[in-house]
């Protein structure tokens, strides 16, 4: 099953699918939920591409209305943070400027552990947004994957031996408690390697919703720049023959879009 691969037509039409809409990323989210579905018969999920670490890029404050000051947040990957700020007290819009001019170039491509351990600024402001800014680096580091795109629900619940127990709805709920896919998808890429795949037959033990499914993961992407997962959900018949190499392929264009795309910005 490892050495199979898809027909030769069928990786042309899906290709030529891939590249005509090769500039929109949450088009290509959604045309691989799509793909995937259609031809494993399962259910697919795909998530969008995100950096392996969060690497800061720069802040603005904007001061808006007595002592709130909006904070934006760039990272490198393109992710945008905000949040209104009540300070201690009115702080006239230069040195906001300033202040978030200052901190953008110092911070600028460094990551968290390298801007939590910088050394405490004598600028109360710029202390107080620095330590903002670290919280901020910390949450979207543990927002593993961001959006979650899925489709072919209506598969599984179409399998004859789904059809009259609630195992088919039990697994599907996975899908809508985004925090336990999350975690799902979290653990099963620990360790793994961009192209490589993983098969998960009964939940091997650690997730009940799934006991009488497979998935078939990957991860896509390219190491130190942004990576993503996407796989399919079935019964543990399914043609694991047909569903590996659809899920490879798919998993490889990806890579190539996020190479293309984004690691040429």
């Amino acid at each position: 099953m490892n050495k199979a691969e898809l027909p030769e037509t069928v990786q042309q039409t899906i290709s030529h699918q891939f590249y005509q809409s090769r500039a929109d990323v949450e088009q290509w989210m959604t045309l691989a939920a799509s793909v995937l579905a259609h031809q494993s018969q399962g259910v697919s999920l795909v998530t969008a591409p995100h950096p392996e670490r969060a690497r800061f890029k720069h802040v603005e404050l904007i001061s808006t209305q007595g002592r709130q000051v909006l904070m934006v947040m760039v990272m490198a990957g393109g992710e945008v943070s905000q949040q209104i700020l009540t300070l201690a007290e009115p702080v006239a819009q230069e040195r906001l400027s300033q202040t978030a001019a200052r901190l953008s170039a110092t911070l600028a491509g460094r990551g968290l552990d390298e801007v939590a351990s910088l050394p405490t600024r004598s600028d109360a402001l710029e202390q107080d947004i620095l330590t903002l800014i670290v919280a901020d680096l910390r949450r979207m580091e543990e927002n593993f994957s961001g959006q979650i795109y899925t489709d072919g629900q209506t598969n599984l619940l179409a399998e004859p031996e789904f059809a009259e127990s609630d195992e088919a709805r039990r697994a599907l709920k996975l899908f809508e408690e985004r925090g336990t896919l999350q975690d799902l998808l979290a653990r099963t890429s620990t360790g793994s390697t961009v192209g490589g795949l993983q098969v998960l037959i009964g939940g091997e033990g650690g997730w009940e919703e799934l006991r009488q499914c497979s998935m078939v993961l990957a991860r896509y992407g390219v190491p130190g720049l942004a990576t993503g997962m996407l796989g399919v959900l079935g019964p543990m018949r399914m043609s694991y023959a047909k569903t590996i190499p659809t899920v490879r392929f798919i998993a490889g264009l990806l890579s190539d879009l996020v190479t293309e795309n984004i690691g040429g910005e």
